[in-house]
């Protein structure tokens, strides 16, 4: 079995008890219903351009936990987007390589699970931007669930803020 086959099991496994019944059913084409939402990661979940990167630390939400930060800006698309920022002190080039995989990984599995923004102005997903600065401390299985409570915790700062910056209802001026 390839490392990257056991990584995706074990996500599933934390991440969703039910997701091998949930893939197993999937793959069997004569169970009728809706399709289980596809895990891809592909070229549209990724932040690619260094304005993109600029934009989302330009934002100045950034929440931290251990050796990972997230930071996050609200797009208008139907999708949330990645982007990643490992550090030389997690390791060679070998290790920073592992590091990214298994937050792909993470984020591959909970993209639909990530928060998403609506109000009147419109709706959609987040940027984000993974920061990794050590990754002893780090297990393969923490990934997901740290990287899950900081997207909800980026997601709650811009919730805040668009309350703090929207307008306050006047009261009616009567006649």
């Amino acid at each position: 079995m390839k490392p990257a086959a056991f990584v995706r099991f074990a996500f599933s496994e934390v991440t969703n008890p039910e997701a091998t019944g949930a893939l197993a059913a999937s793959n069997n084409r004569s169970v009728p219903g809706s399709e289980p939402p596809r895990l891809t990661f592909r070229q549209r979940h990724r932040l690619t351009l260094d304005r993109e990167y600029e934009a989302v630390y330009a934002a100045k939400v950034r929440k931290v936990r251990g050796p990972v930060a997230v930071s996050a800006l609200p797009n208008t698309l139907d999708a949330p987007r990645l982007g990643l920022s490992i550090s030389r002190r997690v390791g060679l080039a070998t290790r920073r390589t592992r590091a990214k995989r298994v937050i792909r990984e993470a984020f591959r599995i909970l993209q639909h699970e990530l928060p998403r923004w609506n109000d009147v102005s419109g709706a959609g997903c987040y940027d984000f931007v993974v920061s990794l600065r050590e990754i002893n401390r780090l297990t393969e299985l923490e990934m997901p669930r740290l990287f899950r409570e900081l997207a909800w915790d980026a997601h709650r700062e811009w919730e805040r803020r668009r309350r703090k910056a929207a307008p306050v209802n006047p009261p009616p001026s009567g006649p």
